[in-house]
């Protein structure tokens, strides 16, 4: 079995003052990614797709394929913010379709259970420990698995911040995702959104991890293609993995979709204030051996 990371990375953001996918982050200048797929290759995993833009694929190649190519088969596939896609007039597009679209982009390199990270997110360890749960009780075309993370491991100190918040049952399976906007503590430290809906300190929050088999890319295709027939002529509308996509999923009674919460601090890369953050935390992971000083070697 060939397991798959596929590692998202087509974007870029206003916010960041470069290509922050292949940002340099201490003590050693690597990426966030390459310590991902440190973590990857550790697992087990043979493949890694990366899903980037044609105007990336020179930096990507320079700065990643010479140091990872000998360890796991590389392959790259590119999101195109204008993609010509039969049967749908588009309108012209500033930004992408965003994560589902970038999943489908990946399609003609999946034949085995795959998992899709994000190129600029810091996921820790606990993504691996999903790993052989889900090829040992879940892989199969009517489930799918989800990692997520305790929400107060994923909030910031100086922003508000988006997350997927996930519904739970007894039984670790998925009931809804929703969407909640500009979250953050309150002057009495209560976890609060716009909305000023409150939330337990150990809500469970999607940060855009799944394992999927294979057969999980005919269903997103066909959702792509509805959501096309609605939103096509739509300049900003996104086509995210998460929400009514995983909720059309499991609206199946004979489908699933399993959490795997993790107990580790999140740690993602917005602004380039974040850097700092991220590289202490690593930093701190290299002193505690658990990753080499010089990871590249």
């Amino acid at each position: 079995m060939t397991k798959t990371l596929v590692i998202l990375a087509a974007w870029m953001w206003s916010r960041y003052w470069w290509l922050k996918q292949l940002d340099n982050f201490w003590p050693n200048n690597e990426t966030l990614l390459e310590y991902s797929l440190y973590d990857a290759i550790k697992a087990g995993f043979k493949k890694v797709v990366f899903v980037i833009r044609d105007s990336f694929y020179k930096d990507f190649k320079e700065k990643i394929w010479k140091n990872l190519s000998k360890h796991i088969d590389v392959a790259y596939v590119f999101q195109e913010v204008n993609p010509s896609i039969i049967w749908h007039k588009l309108i012209e597009r500033i930004k992408p379709w965003w994560t589902g679209h970038a999943i489908l982009c990946a399609k003609p390199e999946i034949d085995w259970p795959f998992a899709v990270i994000n190129a600029d997110d810091f996921y820790w360890f606990s993504w691996l420990s999903s790993i052989s749960l889900f090829l040992d009780h879940g892989c199969n075309e009517n489930t799918c698995w989800l990692v997520s993370y305790l929400l107060h491991n994923t909030l910031s100190k100086e922003w508000t911040v988006n997350r997927w918040i996930c519904k739970v049952n007894e039984e670790n399976e998925l009931l809804y995702l929703r969407d909640h906007l500009k979250i953050a503590r309150d002057a009495w430290w209560v976890i609060r959104d716009h909305h000023n809906v409150a939330f337990e300190e150990n809500t469970p929050a999607s940060m855009s991890l799944f394992w999927f088999h294979p057969s999980f890319m005919l269903f997103l295709e066909q959702q792509f293609d509805l959501f096309l027939q609605e939103f096509s002529q739509h300049e900003t509308m996104e086509f995210f993995i998460t929400s009514r996509w995983i909720d059309r999923f499991i609206q199946d009674k004979k489908k699933s979709c399993k959490v795997f919460t993790s107990k580790d601090r999140w740690y993602w890369v917005t602004n380039p204030h974040d850097k700092d953050i991220v590289s202490n935390a690593i930093s701190h992971l290299v002193d505690q051996w658990v990753y080499p000083s010089k990871l590249r070697e």
